[in-house]
């Protein structure tokens, strides 16, 4: 260890002007918090391929990077978000899907009675 060293590290070493942040945490707090940062309990990963549109994209790298975090940890959060939150809702009938009318108001032709 050279002196320069030495003198930069000793404040550092000695506990002088360092403050832990985690001190306030109980230990439960703690682990939670390191898990979720490190997704633990999770299991194993696997790798994907998904196609997405490039302006759905863009704006997740756009969270991303504002939130300093990797575009792929942002998206597994909020797929886990989300399918949590599907899973806490209560089981319904699916809604029934409807064809939209077209644009211009006129009924398909399915709809138009046939002469008789």
């Amino acid at each position: 260890m050279t002196a320069w060293q030495k003198t930069e590290d000793e404040p550092i070493l000695s506990g002088e002007r360092f403050h832990d942040p985690y001190d306030a945490m109980s230990e439960e707090d703690f682990t939670s918090y390191v898990d979720r940062l490190f997704g633990g309990g999770q299991g194993p990963t696997r790798s994907i391929t998904i196609r997405m549109p490039q302006d759905l994209l863009n704006r997740i790298h756009a969270i991303a990077s504002s939130r300093h975090i990797p575009y792929q940890r942002l998206m597994k959060r909020m797929l886990e978000e989300s399918v949590s939150g599907l899973e806490r809702r209560p089981l319904s009938t699916p809604p029934v899907a409807h064809e939209p009318r077209p644009a211009t108001g006129r009924p398909r032709p399915r709809d138009r009675k046939s002469p008789t």
